[in-house]
């Protein structure tokens, strides 16, 4: 179980270089842009699948070290056996600001217990070496595949015999590397140099470092294995913020020891590590980016610039300024000096930034400014000072305008617009004639305000102004208002008007509009301040709509209004008389139970009655028309009312209303239609000839008998004057079937005539 340990002596790879810039090649995936999803791990515990480590992602065409474990431990009485492998890794892609594309990579050192799954680690924790369990690891990522097991025991006699890189790649020389790591980058005829890239680095507490390896070989076509011919290595890579360039130098066997041919390496492989020291840290990490092999024919040191500053931008306001630039390539950040055109550099106000725009403010108004940017690579790498102009605007604010002023007696809603946007305005009021600086002065957000606490019956002095910041304000404009006196308008000409709409609309008018009115009501001769109050908004009121379920019918109430304007100042009480309405009859109907035919061929017998529930009603007014002719009005005292002889099979209309007193009418009718019988008939007239139906009243049908062999015809209308069915019939008697329930009128013709009869069918 101590074989992960090994990792940790990775750690001592050493290098340094220098930056060079020729031909080069990229490593394959060096700027980890594409990720691959891998399989957690698993074992079979109690015929249970227990995740040992989750699903993670990896930068694709890297490879990790996974640790082999294969313990067999007792748990609760069990022999428990685990077989599985446990990722050395915890990786995560770098969004934002990264040297190239989108992302980088970051590996992080950690223990077992950040990796392993939280609900199976503690089940195996005390059968692991102890030494495992308490140590940090380190992350491996390689661009070849590391056979752990195999590696261990050449690490191991590596490391007692090792004082430098050189000695590392000499005794690896001696080695079969493919025990060690097999595939790696195909180099096919370029020889590297150096690798370089960008990396930035943070130690958990301190003295921590990260490390890049790389190992070059060579396929020996007599003993078919792959010798190490050179290499380098970095654990240099210290605490730093921002991504800083790095590089590895490829050093030769052949120019470490001469007895060692002199070989181009065909294969390179990649090891990087998060962590490479004595004191590994848990929580230490490394970030790496643009991974690249460099081969130089003349060594050519790069030119100590960064990427330039282009495209800049002001956007200058009277005392700040937004600027904006961009740089022709990946920085890590940029200076910026600042002052009064013409100033000396090193004299200005300066600030480093991260992100490519910022704010200037406490600017000087109407004023050119100087402004020198340049972006910077690392500590020590700049690029050339850009230079930027810019004027501020002049020290003016926009102007108040469309100023209104609303008075009330104790209060004011002042309102107003300005000629352009503004952050805000001030503004100071008093008696008027009074002198600036002693009034009272507001800050205000939005161009709206109530001034509160006033005088009534006096005239104020108001000063507004804009605001466009701390301290750049428009001109001060002045507008003065008269409060109202301190009493409040009366409500006048109280008016009730009943409208066809079944409306009984109170108005009124006065000499300018309160903020609402009161209205108190109760029966005649009620005293103000014991009836019902109601808060009206407006000069108008429907009673009905509003007070109509509180009303008694036919009684005279008194309704008082006054108005109500501010801080309880009221005007006088007007009062007017209101009677309700007569309330109308709460149902009606029609009755056809005696029918007779008149000698002019008219249908008399009907009648038309309704209910009086309140028993308040004097007299009744029943209006009826036949089909849309005009109304034919009478009047009754009872609630019953006998029609006249009507129209046979003919439509009429009734409706009734009642009036309580002489002149209180109710304001709704109660209304009834009905068609009268087809034919004039009644029962006292002489029948042509004998007819008998029975049973009636019928249950569903009945038999109409006629004497003689005649040819009889039968008509069932309805009582509405509706044919219903018509039967054609020769002999003494017929079975009629009846449609439904009710009374029905039935018409039998013979050669002797037509006879009339009503049935009941139950």
């Amino acid at each position: 179980m101590k074989k992960g340990i090994i990792l940790l002596t990775l750690g001592i790879l050493l290098l340094n270089g220098s930056l060079f810039a020729q031909t080069h090649m990229q490593v394959p995936h060096g700027s980890f842009e594409q990720w691959t999803p891998q399989q957690g791990y698993s074992v079979s515990f109690m015929g249970l699948s227990l995740p040992i480590f989750d699903t993670f992602s990896t930068p694709t065409g890297w490879n990790y070290l996974a640790y082999p474990v294969n313990e067999t431990f007792s748990f609760v009485g069990l022999s428990i056996n685990i077989n599985t492998q446990v990722p050395l890794v915890v990786a995560s892609p770098v969004t934002g600001v990264v040297p190239d594309s989108l992302k980088a990579v970051k590996l992080q050192s950690f223990m077992l217990e950040d990796i392993i799954n939280s609900a199976v680690y503690p089940l195996v924790e005390a059968n692991l070496d102890t030494m495992l369990t308490q140590t940090v690891l380190p992350t491996v990522l390689a661009t070849g595949s590391v056979d752990l097991d195999a590696f261990i025991p050449i690490v191991t006699n590596l490391l007692s015999n090792m004082d430098s890189v050189e000695q590392m790649l000499a005794s690896l020389a001696l080695m079969d590397v493919n025990q060690l790591i097999t595939g790696g980058i195909a180099l096919n005829g370029f020889e590297p140099t150096r690798l370089t890239g960008s990396y930035k680095y943070h130690s958990a507490t301190s003295g921590d470092n990260g490390a890049v390896l790389m190992l070059g070989t060579h396929y020996n076509t007599v003993t078919h294995q792959r010798d190490v011919v050179g290499g380098g290595a970095n654990i240099a890579l210290t605490d730093i913020a921002n991504f800083t360039p790095f590089s590895v130098d490829y050093v030769s066997l052949h120019s470490i020891q001469s007895t060692f041919p002199e070989q181009a390496p065909d294969s390179l492989i990649v090891i990087l590590l998060s962590s490479a020291g004595a004191s590994m840290q848990q929580g230490s990490y490394l970030c790496l980016d643009k991974l690249e092999l460099w081969h130089d024919t003349v060594p050519v040191v790069e030119p100590d610039t960064c990427a330039s500053v282009v495209a800049m931008v002001s956007t200058p306001d009277i005392h700040e300024a937004v600027l904006n630039w961009n740089a022709t390539g990946v920085v890590y950040g940029y200076e910026l000096e600042y002052g009064i055109a013409g100033f000396t550099q090193g004299s200005g106000m300066s600030m480093t930034l991260i992100s490519n725009t910022v704010t200037l403010t406490g600017l000087a108004a109407n004023t050119l400014y100087d402004v020198y940017i340049r972006s910077f690579c690392s500590d020590s790498i700049y690029s050339d000072w850009a230079l930027l102009q810019f004027r501020t605007n002049p020290d003016t604010c926009a102007s108040i305008v469309s100023w209104v002023a609303t008075p009330g007696i104790h209060k004011a809603q002042l309102a107003w617009s300005a000629s352009s946007e503004v952050n805000g305005y001030e503004l100071e009021y008093g008696l008027a004639g009074f002198t600036q600086g002693t009034g009272t002065r507001m800050s205000l957000a939005n161009d709206t305000v109530t001034l509160t606490g006033l005088t009534a019956d006096t005239l104020y002095d108001v000063y507004l102004r804009t605001l466009c910041n701390d301290s750049v304000y428009g001109n001060w404009a002045i507008r003065h208002f008269h409060t109202k006196i301190d009493t409040c308008a009366r409500a006048r000409h109280l008016s009730i008007q009943i409208m066809d709409q079944g409306m009984a609309l109170l108005t009124w008018n006065s000499s300018f509009f309160p903020d609402h009115w009161e209205m108190e009501y109760g029966r005649h001769g009620f005293e103000l301040g014991t009836g019902t109050l109601v808060v009206i908004p407006y000069a108008m009121v429907d009673l009905l709509s509003m007070l109509g379920d509180a009303f008694d019918y036919s009684t005279w109430y008194d309704i008082y209004i006054r108005s109500v304007c501010e801080d309880g100042i009221y005007g006088k009480w007007d009062s007017v008389h209101y009677r309700t309405f007569c309330p109308r009859a709460s149902s009606i109907g029609m009755r056809s139970d005696s029918l007779s035919a008149t000698s002019d061929g008219l249908v008399s017998g009907y009648q038309v009655f309704w209910a009086d529930t309140l028993n308040v009603v004097d007299s009744w007014i029943v209006e009826y028309r036949e089909n849309y002719s005009a109304m034919t009005v009478d009047t009754v005292y009872d609630t019953v009312f006998n029609m006249p002889p009507l129209k046979p099979s003919t439509r009429y209309t009734v409706r009734v209303s009642s009036i309580c007193g002489d002149t209180n009418r109710s304001n709704k009718f109660v209304t009834v239609e009905f068609v009268t019988d087809p034919l004039p008939v009644g029962i006292d007239q002489t029948d042509a000839f004998a007819l008998t139906v029975s049973p009636n009243p019928a249950h569903g049908q009945c038999e109409v008998t006629v004497p003689g062999n005649d040819l009889v015809e039968l008509k069932l209308y309805s009582l509405d004057g509706r044919l219903l069915q018509t039967v054609t019939a020769i002999g003494s008697s017929a079975v009629l079937r009846l449609p439904a329930q009710g009374v029905f009128l039935l018409q039998a013709t013979t050669a002797s005539g037509t006879v009339t009869r009503k049935i009941v069918n139950k």
